[in-house]
Formats: structure tokens, C-alpha cells, sequence
């Protein structure tokens, strides 16, 4: 018996267009079709549309997947292969309820903090006992959107419904959590400390259900989604080029990128602002996971040729005659501290900066002498002089440690981690080749 295109949709909930693009693709090599030019399936392809998806459940590419049909059109001389394919499937199936098994773990904790904080105990219970319904995103985002605007005039505008309608909603969301959200006044309202804490999970759910969309909306076996990296001035000199890589592989993915000081990006990561952060050391990575990139850059001076005086190395008593930028950041003011010999009075420093490229037009005047990295272009009348003895810095990639990533941001970790690793073994064969048995003294942040 054959069934349509359109049947088959039905039985296994995938879209139309997807089982035509299985069918482009090759995965359904016995695919007959009928006279009329009519696709037409038999339980043979139900079958191996069942194996399509678990494969895509274990995170194969449709490269694989046609690797497998392959193997099966080559006969009985395979069976050996294929079964190390699904060895290798239930490996990693394995692995990954065991980390949806863990953030289950994490879940349920969060859960239980949240339901004594925000819920008083005879409302926790009934909603454990399912005596309540269950809000839906819709009134999420409407709550959202109150918190935002602090009015809800303003917000029933924004989200194009009545003003009564929105009140009613947010007063049954507040009902069903027995728990006041808002303080309401005459000409304005504000988040209650609950509201505030019921608003910063609303956040993270919200953003978990965009990830969620962005991966399987259009679903065509390519990475779907956005990536929210939030960076450090400077930080991109590390990371440039794997970005670009990264992006000219996966043509569907787009960059959401944000510049913010050090302390914002830990903020922004504990609340789940971000896929990812870029650090450049020295900073603090305690309340994250991370791994450093391989290389490093030089620290040094970027100013006017003529206000260095044509020197080709900056020393630490040449810095005590200079009028410093320094980067806001007091770890920096440490290193610069124990550079000098322990004493960071002994400098100059006239002004903290966030980002390098806006005290440009002040080292050009000759106003202010800039300690950064070494940058990728400047200006034609700025040089930039390397510290000596050398200092140099590097790049750190750190996540949320208790966050559950998506498919798309394991990929984009997984790229920096193929890269480093690739620099690292590049660095080997150079260091082999050239007889070096340790590296040049360096002082590394």
C-alpha cells in the first residue's frame, strides 16, 4: 500500500516540506513514485523516516545520515559499520540524558526555591497537586511586557490589546501565584520583590522558548538560531577570525553581539543573558565554566610616535613620566602595580576608560598615553610600543556553569574548543621543529 506525502505528514507530524527535502537529500532512496508524478511511501519509508529522527534526536548531520544510506545500499559487506553507527548513537543518546537528567536535577531545586520564596505553602501545594492552570507563555510575556513599560497603558499599546484585558490577565497571574506582582499607584506601578524575582525567571523562560523556535523553526538539518555573545573591549582580536568561520559555515546563524565591562557580562551571565562571554585576563572566571584560547597578545602603550620619543619598548620608569589611560578595571590596576615594582603611585594614571578606540582622538593630541593590547589597526599617526619586559594577555570563553545549553551553542563552543586545540598542536610541531624546549620568558596576566 502507498501513502501520499500528505498522509504521511500526518502520521509522523513532520511537515511536507521536510519530507521533501529527506527526499532531495537521498535519505529515502526507495521513494517510488506514482504515474502521476506523485510521491508515493510504503511502510519501508515509515520505517526509515523513524531512523532519520533518531538520528537527528542524537545530534547527527544530514551528512551522516546520508553516510548510513550509503552504507545501507552497499549490501551485507557494511553490517559491521552500521552497527558501530548506532553503537555510536546510543552513546551519545546516553550522554545526553544524562545531561537533561542533570538539568532536570537543577530544575526541580530552582523549583523548590522559588515555590517557598514566591508561593505561600497551601498555594505550592496545589499546584503540586494540579489544582491550579497552568499560566501559558502568552500571559508570560504579557507580564513581561507591564515590567518593561512600568505602565499598563503603555503595554496593552505595545502588545495591541485592551488596557481592562491586560489588567485582568496580570490580576489572574497574580491569583494563581497568591502573590501581589506589581505595586500599583496613581500614574505609575513597580515590581514587588517578588514581582522583581518572578520577573527574572520569566526572562530566562522566555529566552529558552526563543532558542527553542529559532532551532526547529524551518528545521532542514542546518544550526538555526541566534548566538548572544557578550564581549570585552579587545576581546575580539582573540576571536575574530573563529567568529567568521563559524558564521560562514552556518549561513542560518546570526550573532547577537553585545560590548559590556567585565562585571555586566558576569551579570548578564547569571541571568542568562548570554549564550557565551569573551574575557581577556586578568579577570575573574570563579562562577563560570571557561577555557582559555591558546594564544596571546602583547600589553604595551598606544600613543603618538613623538610623545614616546621614537623608544621602541616601554619600561616601567618610562611609564611614571606618562599621562595613562588605563582600562577601568582594578585587576588591570594590580597587574600594572606589581609590574612597576608594587608601587602604582608612581604612575600617572589621568583617566579610566572602557573601550580603547575612544581615547584614539586623546593619545592623537598627545593628551594621554593609552595602555592596551596590541590592536589589530591604528590610525596613521598612533604607534603602539610593547611593554619590557613583555606582559601579555589572553582570552577566555566562559559560560554559565549551571545553564543547559542548546544544540547551536554546544556547536559554537565545540568550534572555539576545535580551534584552540588545533593552535595548540600547531604550536607543538613549530616548538619540535625549531629544537625549543621551553617558551620565551614572558610575564602572561
Amino acid at each position: 500500500m502507498g501513502y501520499s506525502v500528505k498522509q504521511v505528514s500526518a502520521m509522523t507530524g513532520l511537515p511536507v516540506s521536510t519530507l521533501r527535502y529527506y527526499d532531495k537529500m537521498g535519505l529515502l532512496p526507495g521513494l517510488e513514485r506514482r504515474p502521476s508524478g506523485y510521491r508515493s511511501f510504503t511502510d519501508g519509508d515509515l520505517e526509515m523516516l523513524r531512523i532519520i529522527d533518531s538520528f537527528k534526536q542524537a545530534g547527527l548531520q544530514i551528512r551522516d545520515m546520508q553516510e548510513y544510506i550509503r552504507l545501507v545500499q552497499q549490501g551485507a559487506g557494511t553490517l559491521e559499520k552500521r552497527y558501530e553507527m548506532f553503537l555510536d548513537q546510543e552513546r551519545k543518546l546516553k550522554a545526553r540524558m544524562a545531561e537533561l537528567e542533570q538539568a532536570l536535577q537543577v530544575t526541580r531545586r530552582k523549583l523548590r526555591y522559588y515555590q517557598e520564596a514566591l508561593i505561600p505553602q497551601s498555594a505550592t501545594q496545589s499546584l503540586i497537586d494540579g489544582k491550579e492552570n497552568p499560566m501559558e507563555f502568552r500571559t508570560l510575556v504579557y507580564f513581561m511586557e507591564v515590567a518593561q513599560k512600568k505602565s499598563f497603558t503603555k503595554a496593552a499599546a505595545s502588545l495591541h490589546i485592551s488596557q481592562p484585558a491586560l489588567s485582568k490577565q496580570i490580576r489572574l497571574l497574580e491569583e494563581e501565584l497568591h502573590c501581589q506582582l506589581f505595586e500599583r499607584f496613581p500614574r505609575q506601578i513597580r515590581l514587588t520583590a517578588q514581582g522583581e524575582a518572578f520577573y527574572e525567571q520569566a526572562i530566562k523562560v522566555n529566552f529558552m522558548k526563543e532558542q527553542l523556535l529559532d532551532q526547529f523553526r524551518n528545521y532542514d538539518g542546518e544550526l538555526h538560531g541566534t548566538i548572544k555573545l557578550g564581549v570585552m573591549d579587545q576581546s575580539l582580536l582573540f576571536a575574530g577570525r573563529i567568529l567568521a568561520a563559524f558564521l560562514r559555515q552556518h549561513a542560518k546563524v546570526s550573532l547577537e553581539l553585545t560590548v559590556l565591562p567585565e562585571e555586566a557580562l558576569h551579570d548578564g551571565l547569571a541571568r542568562d543573558l548570554f549564550s557565551c562571554v569573551l574575557l581577556t585576563e586578568p579577570c575573574s572566571a570563579n562562577d563560570c565554566d571557561y577555557f582559555a584560547l591558546p594564544f596571546t597578545h602583547p600589553c604595551g602603550i598606544i600613543a603618538t610616535d613623538t610623545s614616546l620619543e621614537g623608544k621602541e619598548g616601554i619600561q616601567a620608569r618610562d611609564l611614571r613620566t606618562m599621562n595613562l589611560a588605563v582600562p577601568d578595571r582594578l585587576l588591570v590596576r594590580n597587574l600594572l602595580a606589581g609590574w612597576i615594582g608594587g608601587n602604582e603611585r608612581g604612575t600617572r594614571p589621568v583617566m579610566y576608560y572602557t573601550g580603547v578606540q575612544e581615547m584614539y582622538p586623546l593619545a592623537q593630541a598627545g593628551s594621554v598615553q593609552i595602555l592596551a593590547l596590541e590592536p589589530d589597526g591604528l590610525p596613521a599617526d598612533l604607534v603602539f610600543r610593547p611593554l619590557v619586559p613583555a606582559v601579555t594577555s589572553r582570552c577566555l570563553v566562559a559560560w554559565n556553569k549551571y545553564r543547559l545549553l542548546s544544540v547551536l551553542e554546544q556547536q559554537f563552543l565545540a568550534a572555539f574548543s576545535r580551534y584552540r586545540e588545533e593552535e595548540m598542536v600547531t604550536a607543538r610541531e613549530k616548538t619540535s621543529e625549531n629544537g625549543e624546549t621551553r617558551p620565551p620568558a614572558v610575564q602572561t596576566v
